[in-house]
Parts: C-alpha cells; structure tokens; sequence
C-alpha cells in the first residue's frame, strides 16, 4: 500500500515538474493571417528603360477579398537592386508582400545576355524565407508587360499557376528543362558544366515556350527551340518521362511523293557514354548514343518486313545523329557546355584542366558522335 502511495506521489511530483518547467518557457509566434498578406507568386527583373542602369522589377501577387476569381495585384519598381525594390515596393502594395510563394523568376532575354544573372538570383537562394524550388525563366520580351498582359487573359487562370501549369507540363513531356533556383545556382560554381534555361514568349492572349536558353557561368550566351532542347535534354540523359520527337527521314518520303511528310515517334529512354582523350593538347570527345523508341504515326510501308524496319532504324538513327551533332557545334560556337563535357576532363584530365582556358579549348574540342536507334514497336499505321 505504501509503494502505491509512493508512485502516486512521484508521478504528481513530475507531472508538476513538468507544469511548472513549461510555463516559465518564452515562445513566440509570429502569425500571419493569409488574408493579410500578399503573397508573391511571379518576381520579372529587366533593364529599366527610363533611368540608365536600374533595374525595372515585377511582382504579382493574388487579389484576396476582393470578391472576384483570378484577379492579380500587380508592383513594379525601379531601384538599383533586387532587395531595394523589394522594399520600397512594400511600402506602395495593400498587403505586406512575402516571398515565400514565388512560382517563377523571369528574367527578360536583355539583361541574361549581359550576364551577373546569378548575382541578381542570390537574393532568392541565401534568403531562407525565399523557396529555391521557384522556376528560374528567360522570357523573350519584357516580363513587365508579360505580367500586365496576363491581366487580360480571358481564359486562363492567375499568370503565376498559368506558368507554373504550363512549365511543369513541359518539362514532364521534356519540351523545357525544369531549371530551378538551386539548379542554377549549384551548376554556376561547377566549372565544367553550364546551364540551360526554359524561354518562353508573350503572344496576343497567351504564353509560349520557345526552347532553351544557353548559358556560360550566369551568361546567356544562346538559345535553342523546343525540338532541340528535348534532344539536349536527350544528351544530357535528363528525359523526364517519353519524348515525342517528329522525324523528317528524307530518303523515304522521297519514294513517297503527295503522301504526308514526317514520322510521329516517341523517345522512350537512352544510354549515353562519353569518353574524352588528349592527344597533342587537343580533346577529343567520342559520345555513343543508344535510343530506344517506337512509332506513333507512320503511314503503312512494309514495316512487318525485317529489312524495311532496320533500314527506318538505321535512318531514324542517322537524323538524330546529325540534328544532335548540329546542337553540339551550337554549343561549341557559343560556348556553353551543357553536356558537362569539362566536368568529365577535370575528373579525368586535371593536369591538362589546369593548364587551360576550359570555354576557349571547348571550341576546339573535336568531338565525334555515334547513335543508334531501336524501334521497340510501331503503333499508328496509315
């Protein structure tokens, strides 16, 4: 009975304690009722146009309360810097605005081929209450008068889910590369490896994807439209899931004269290997390439003949080979190294690495391709 007691005691003892403890604790809690705040969805940064050297900066953020679906705030402030702009535009919104939503960072086509773009992004990766998942963009135009335009979109939804829909869905059927902040910024300090970034363009009523930019460091330096950019993507091994490519194979439609043009196939998965030699101070980069794929939409030609579905194979694999030797040149001219082709020699060749500028001797590399295609099945036949 006298132990019983005792663990009663003791329990009444702690649970004291514990009382006692807790309330001399100091928390704190900084509420923010969703109401009372504007949330940023989209930032757009490019040249202001009225004063030499400033920047013109965009927000939008959603209209809560208002009583109507889909309407935007929309801010825009020119100041030296990102953060400055940020902060006068405070003082002019009806809602203190936070950063913890964006969607998207557009960057107009000017002020990314004037470069510093990763010094313009940093605010965005070194503030924690900003999320390094937002899509990093390059819009052909003004992201001013994109945000603006949107504002009369008569059917779509706000311009920050129209993009965030719009991209994600690109970059699930590998039209765009899903290129966020941290990407951007990881890829900027690795120095044999460049990034590509998702382009898109304003049109009357709606927003197109036009491909990819290219860049070197934080500089676009290039852009590629959307049927490269899902080979790039290809060669870099980055297919989110099946790529629909259309195929020209000019030496078949020949025989086919009046007849529709094109073969409609899918890109179901790739095996690449790269192997990168010195000889005589010059690289030399051998790619092997193994697509594997099948038809969507072919017009009827003997396909159930073993010679005529090798001899489209060999075909198929020959455009690839020379659409993806095309991209690479591109590259070289500009020089961006999407592929991380320096990456491999700085792994592999560091005493050469070190004795060379990387983006000239890129230029120079020779760099040989081979592909081969196999078709799995053929679906669609006409």
């Amino acid at each position: 009975m006298q132990k019983i007691i005792r663990i009663k005691i003791n329990k009444i003892l702690v649970i004291s304690i514990m009382v006692v403890f807790s309330s001399t604790l100091i928390g704190c809690w900084d509420q923010k009722i969703y109401e009372k705040v504007g949330f940023i969805f989209v930032v757009g940064v490019e040249s202001s146009k009225e004063k030499h050297k400033k920047l013109l900066v965009t927000y939008t953020n959603p209209a809560i309360g208002i009583g109507k679906r889909n309407q935007v705030e929309l801010t825009s402030q020119e100041a030296d810097l990102l953060r400055q702009a940020i902060e006068i535009s405070r003082t002019k919104t009806s809602r203190p605005l936070e950063s913890g939503k964006i969607q998207q960072i557009l960057i107009s086509k000017e002020l990314a081929e004037k470069g510093e773009i990763h010094n313009l992004v940093s605010i965005f990766s070194s503030d924690p209450l900003s999320p390094t998942l937002a899509f990093l963009v390059i819009v052909d135009g003004s992201p001013y008068e994109l945000c603006k335009k949107s504002l009369e979109f008569p059917d779509k939804p706000r311009i920050g889910v129209y993009l965030n829909q719009l991209l994600e869905a690109a970059v699930k059927d590998s039209k765009e590369p899903e290129t966020r902040i941290y990407n951007f910024d990881t890829e900027y300090y690795a120095e044999g490896l460049d990034s590509i970034v998702p382009m898109i363009k304003l049109e009357s009523t709606t927003v197109k994807l036009t491909g990819s930019a290219l860049f070197s460091r934080d500089k676009m330096v290039g852009n590629i439209d959307v049927k490269q950019t899902t080979l790039m993507l290809a060669m870099m091994n980055k297919l989110k899931n099946t790529a629909e490519y259309i195929f020209r194979v000019p030496n078949i439609e020949e025989a086919h004269s009046g007849v529709r043009d094109g073969i409609a196939a899918s890109i179901k998965k790739i095996k690449r290997k790269i192997n990168v030699t010195i000889d005589r101070g010059k690289p030399i980069v051998n790619i092997q390439f193994k697509f594997k794929g099948f038809i969507d939409e072919y017009r009827w030609d003997d396909l159930d003949k073993e010679k005529k579905y090798r001899e489209l194979e060999s075909q198929m694999a020959e455009e690839l080979k020379n659409e993806c030797l095309n991209i690479i040149k591109y590259t070289q001219a500009v020089g961006s190294d999407p592929l991380g082709i320096g990456d491999i020699v700085r792994a592999k060749h560091s005493d050469y690495w070190k004795k060379v500028d990387w983006k000239e001797a890129y230029k120079t590399a020779e760099i040989n391709i081979d592909v081969k295609f196999e078709l799995e099945s053929h679906g669609l036949l006409y």
